[in-house]
């Protein structure tokens, strides 16, 4: 209930009051008697001439402490009012973000050479959207063919251009999704500036909710997402610092050389120095997979 300072302060105190009580036996008794009162009128007087000062001082601190005692109650009241504030407008924004995701619909073509044109179409709605969009859609992109195998097939035969075949195939009809769960992850990492005691790992706990709720397929769209252009500037930071891929399917990944340098990301013997001297545009620290409690 009380802060170790406080009690602190209270015991010294007790001391001082303690003190007090028996300065009365400390002036007069023998042969504790400091001084001869015959001629100084009554002891009564003597006395409460002496200990009139110390009362009032302790008077002035205990009317102090009481002051102190309930601002920081007031201010934890404060606190705990924006933390209650803020967790209802997050679930509130997860509860918008979860609407978004069951009213994605996807029409497309998928290979199959038992129809015509080796193609046949599907739909899909909900969070199915993102493994038929990432695996199997027919998609045609900038240069203008048609590629099937979905995204994944986009980044496997593409190479150091697929950021730029991407952008350009069906993925644009994800923005909304994905401009909301940044600003999702943003207002949690804003929470500090209101909330004194949200901590980083505070902070973490919540981004953790946000991750819980994000499919297997959706945080690999995710991950290809936010090394392009449109998430790498603002919303990579944001991964890497709440470790949102840290129940990431690593070999849902596209390519073998993704799926062994995340894995090594994920062990214990991968220090998150190792990351700090290399060129992270095109790729994801430590921190996106492995909690990193060193910089709270």
């Amino acid at each position: 209930m009380f802060s170790n300072d406080f009690k602190k302060y209270l015991k010294w105190i007790c001391i001082f009051f303690l003190i007090i009580l028996f300065l009365p036996v400390l002036l007069t008794k023998f042969p504790f008697c400091i001084s001869d009162f015959s001629n100084t009128g009554p002891i009564g007087d003597t006395i409460g001439g002496i200990m009139g000062p110390f009362v009032a001082i302790a008077a002035a601190i205990l009317t102090f402490l009481a002051f102190w005692v309930q601002f920081k109650a007031n201010q934890q009241q404060r606190n705990d009012i924006a933390r209650e504030r803020f967790e209802n407008n997050l679930f509130e924004l997860l509860h918008f973000h979860q609407e978004i995701t069951n009213e994605l619909f996807l029409k497309c073509n998928v290979y199959d050479n038992r129809y015509e044109n080796n193609s046949k179409p599907v739909e899909e709605k909900g969070r199915d959207v993102f493994q038929l969009l990432y695996e199997d859609a027919i998609v045609k992109v900038k240069s203008g063919s048609i590629k099937s195998g979905g995204i994944k097939n986009i980044i496997l035969t593409s190479k150091d251009n697929w950021k730029i075949e991407y952008l350009n195939c069906p993925i644009g009809f994800l923005d909304h999704y994905f401009r909301l769960l940044y600003r999702i992850l943003k207002y949690i990492d804003d929470s500090r500036k209101k909330i004194p005691e949200m901590t980083l790992s505070k902070r973490y706990e919540y981004a953790s909710i946000v991750r819980a709720t994000l499919s297997q397929y959706e945080l690999v769209l995710l991950f290809y997402n936010c090394l392009s252009s449109n998430g790498r500037e603002k919303f990579k930071p944001l991964i890497e610092k709440y470790a949102i891929f840290n129940n990431l399917r690593v070999e849902l990944l596209a390519t073998d050389s993704d799926k062994e340098l995340y894995a090594s990301k994920f062990k214990d013997n991968y220090a998150f120095s190792q990351d700090e001297n290399g060129d992270m545009d095109n790729e994801y620290k430590k921190g996106a997979f492995v909690f990193n409690k060193n910089e709270d």
